[in-house]
Parts: structure tokens; C-alpha cells; sequence
């Protein structure tokens, strides 16, 4: 018998063996017996009990398919609302050895996240989330050329268990600020510096809790010098709220919740070992230039860089606060370049006055003298013999030269000028200082409040160092113009 009259008879009794299996099969050659013989068996597969078994795991794989599709829908829309940890505040904190930062956070707060790789700038940048708060790292470490200066930040940190993140962090080579302890104020606390020099205030609260309600579970922490100037800039620079301030008997901040956007930032005022410790934040903002314009018109505010379209999307500027504290403005959407305004190149090539630096010989006398003089605490330098004085766009830097070079001081050869709107009280407390000078300049005796032959009203004085200084009222200003 041919190949196809044998596949067409095993087709043949095949048919017929499904249509009525209890009939008996119709003579056929004995190859096609053989093979309908192994159909028969085949016939009752899948059993029924098989069936009803892979129809009920099957249902189950679609309802937990369907639960999981829900789990991840309502995940994602909670990372949308919270942009996945990123807040209108993000702290940013510039180590020297990224890898390093990122093992630590990890093996005591459990972060998650990933390190993008290096950026133009050779160091690293990573971003990790610690509970619902994300953390921006860079800087450098293996594999990176960085060569830049660590920024350390101080963080308040909500946690569980405060006695067992303290525990790992000591374990993950931590240096103990303070160990674990009750409060009066109803939390237990403890404090570490990591190993990247950054400061962590732990914290569990009492109550239903471990993060108090209205409070994020990471907050950057100011120790300024002059809390309450601090409080008014965030207010009238980015349109902070007070939620909370505590001041003791006389006065001082002792502790301050400011509220910014979806974000609050903790501060209290600067003493004992609880010095200023100036940090780098990214601040999200609806409109990048009109946040840096408001910003730039609250007093002591220095522009780092205008708003600009960035490569990697949105718009960005920068600004620093009379605090030494360094904010990156982003928004979302880029604008158009003015195609009529000066080219990026032209502006960049434009220098621009930013610091003058003063020799003295003893910092802590220097500083004393120029914050009576200057009405202003100005703001201790960590790293090297400084203390810097906001006074407008540029900083007015005291630098000890006997102490950080073992030099003499050389006092300014020219007179350092300063606009001011409130001459009067500038010249009663330079008198108070005993430092008004008393030579005469241009035939006129330079300590005394009066009209210079070019149209100024100003006084003369003069430092313990030799420093001549110029106070000249701001509506009298000399210009060249």
C-alpha cells in the first residue's frame, strides 16, 4: 500500500474513533493498527481531573497577575507623586570616595538606587533613596579623575530603630556623636559622623509612628550664625514657611522647622561643637528663572550661575545664601534662548569681582571686629584660616596668614569701598571701635563723615592690620558714569 493511502486510512479511522469511541475499529492494515492502537491511548488525555486542576491554577495566575499589575499601578503612582524620593529639597553631598559613601548607606539604612557614572567634571554621580527621601552623592573615588573638595552634609534621619542603625553604623566604621538616648521631647536619638565626614542625626519617635506626622524621614540640618537671618532669607528668597520655632529665654533658635515646597529643613543655632556646616542642595522648582530672580533680590544672595538650558534637559541656575550654602534651581522645561541677547560664550568671558581677600594676623579678633563693624556674624570657613562677610555680590574674605602660613600680615595698598545705605550708624560703631583714621585724604580729614571733592559722602577707617576701609553713602556713588 502506498505512503498516502496509508495516511489517508489512518485519517479515516481516527475520525471515526473520535466520532463514536465505543464502536469497533474498521479492518486496516497493520501499520495503521499499530498507530491507531497509540491514538487510542492518547484519546482521554488531558483527564478531567487535569483539566478542572490547570483551569484553577490558571485563574489563580490571572488574579495574581491582576493583584500585581494593582500593587505596581499604585506603586507608581505613589513614586509620581513624590517624584520616586526626589522632593522639592534633595541634599546633595560631595565625598571623595562615592563607593564608599553608597556601601555605608546601604549596609545601615538599607538605600536603594544606582550610580550613573562620571560626569563632565570627572566625578561620580549617584542617586539613592533612603525610605521616602532620596539622596544625590558625588564626587570621587575608583575609577574617577575628580579632584575636587568634599561638601559633608547634616542630615535628621527618621528610623525605625534608632539603637540598631546606630549599632551598623559604628559596625560600617561610624564615629560616635552621640549614642542612643531618650529625649524630653519624646523621641529616642542618637548621632554619627559616617565615613565621608557627613553628619546624621538619628532618630526614632514615640508613638504609633517611628516618623513624626507632617514630617518627611530625611531632613537637612543647619547649625547657622544667625538662625533667624537664615529663616528670613529661605522666606523671602524661596518662599519658606515657618512650621515651628523654639527659642530659648533670651532669644536664640534653639530648634526650627521651615517648610519649602513638599521638603522641611531643620536648623539651630550654631554653638559648642554644633558649628555651620554649609551643604549643596537641588531645589525642584516650577520656573527656574523667576525662583532666581526672587532669590537674587533678597539681600546677601550671590548668583554661582544665571538660568541656562541644560544638555541633559530642564533649565538650571544657582545661587548661594549669605550661609555659604549652595542651591541648584531646576525646572523642568527649557525656554528659548533670546536669539537676540549676547551669546553663552560672551557672557562666560565676562569676569566678574566675587571675593577680596584681607591679611590679619588673628582670626578670631579679626572676625569679632568686622561683625561689630559690618553688623554681620559672617560665616566661619572649615577647611583653612577664613572667615567670610557677605557684603552683596562679593565676599569679603579675612584670611589669617600667621596662622595658616606663619606669614605677617600686608595690609591692602589701596582702601577696600563699601556702598552703604545707613552711613550714620556704620560711622558710630567704627567710632566705637576706635579705628576711624586720622589722616587727611584730598585735604580733608579722612574719619569724618563728609562730602569728598568727587561727590561722595563717606568716612575713612582703618583695621588693626592696616587694612584701610571706605564706607560711602549708596545714593552718592561715584561711577565713572
Amino acid at each position: 500500500m502506498s505512503e498516502v493511502e496509508l495516511t489517508e486510512q489512518l485519517d479515516q479511522a481516527i475520525e471515526a474513533m473520535l466520532s463514536n469511541s465505543q464502536a469497533s475499529p474498521a479492518p486496516v492494515d497493520q501499520q495503521v493498527a499499530e498507530l491507531l492502537s497509540l491514538a487510542a491511548e492518547l484519546r482521554d488525555l488531558p483527564s478531567a481531573e487535569f483539566k478542572n486542576r490547570l483551569q484553577n491554577e490558571l485563574g489563580r495566575e490571572i488574579a495574581m497577575s491582576a493583584t500585581a499589575e494593582s500593587i505596581r499601578s499604585e506603586e507608581q503612582s505613589a513614586r509620581s507623586k513624590t517624584g520616586g524620593g526626589v522632593r522639592t529639597v534633595t541634599p546633595y553631598v560631595v565625598v571623595s570616595d562615592v563607593h564608599r559613601e553608597i556601601a555605608f548607606i546601604k549596609e545601615v539604612f538599607g538605600a536603594e538606587g544606582r550610580l550613573y557614572g562620571l560626569g563632565s567634571q570627572g566625578g561620580f554621580h549617584s542617586e539613592y533613596r533612603i525610605g521616602d527621601s532620596m539622596l544625590m552623592i558625588g564626587g570621587g573615588g575608583k575609577g574617577s579623575k575628580w579632584k575636587g573638595t568634599p561638601v559633608p552634609v547634616v542630615l535628621h534621619a527618621y528610623v525605625p530603630d534608632v539603637d540598631g542603625v546606630y549599632q551598623r553604623a559604628m559596625q560600617a566604621g561610624a564615629i560616635s556623636l552621640m549614642p542612643p538616648m531618650d529625649m524630653e521631647y519624646g523621641e529616642r536619638g542618637a548621632g554619627i559622623e559616617d565615613t565621608g565626614g557627613n553628619h546624621w542625626y538619628l532618630a526614632t519617635a514615640t508613638g504609633p509612628n517611628y516618623i513624626p506626622e507632617g514630617v518627611p524621614n530625611l531632613m537637612a540640618y543647619f547649625h547657622p550664625v544667625g538662625a533667624p537671618k537664615m529663616i528670613e532669607f529661605l522666606k523671602q528668597a524661596f518662599g519658606a514657611e515657618e512650621v515651628a520655632v523654639h527659642r530659648s529665654p533670651d532669644g536664640i533658635v534653639q530648634h526650627a522647622k521651615v517648610r519649602l515646597g513638599d521638603s522641611i529643613v531643620e536648623m539651630g543655632e550654631a554653638h559648642g561643637p554644633w558649628q555651620p556646616k554649609p551643604m549643596h542642595f537641588m531645589m525642584q522648582v516650577d520656573d527656574c528663572d523667576v525662583t532666581y530672580a526672587r532669590a537674587m533680590t533678597t539681600e546677601g544672595a550671590i548668583s554661582v550661575g544665571a538660568p541656562a538650558n541644560q544638555p541633559y534637559g530642564g533649565r538650571s541656575g544657582t545661587i548661594q545664601d549669605p550661609f555659604g550654602n549652595t542651591w541648584y534651581l531646576s525646572s523642568q522645561t527649557k525656554k528659548k534662548e533670546d536669539e537676540t541677547a549676547p551669546s553663552r560664550r560672551t557672557t562666560m568671558a565676562t569676569s566678574k569681582l566675587f571675593r577680596v581677600a584681607l591679611q590679619v594676623a588673628d582670626l578670631a579678633q579679626a572676625s569679632a571686629f568686622y561683625a561689630k563693624l559690618l553688623d554681620d556674624p559672617g560665616i566661619p570657613i572649615a577647611r583653612g584660616s577664613r572667615h567670610y562677610f557677605n557684603c552683596g555680590p562679593v565676599i569679603l574674605a579675612l584670611v589669617d596668614v600667621a596662622k595658616g602660613a606663619g606669614e605677617k600680615p600686608q595690609p591692602t595698598p589701596d582702601y577696600i569701598y563699601f556702598a552703604v545705605n545707613n552711613l550714620e550708624e556704620v560711622f558710630a560703631r567704627a567710632k566705637a571701635l576706635d579705628c576711624l583714621a586720622s589722616d587727611r585724604y584730598h585735604d580733608q580729614n579722612a574719619g569724618e563723615i563728609l562730602k569728598r571733592p568727587w561727590g561722595e559722602v563717606s568716612f575713612y577707617c582703618e583695621d588693626p592690620w592696616g587694612n584701610g576701609l571706605c564706607f560711602v553713602d549708596e545714593k552718592t556713588l561715584f561711577t565713572g558714569k
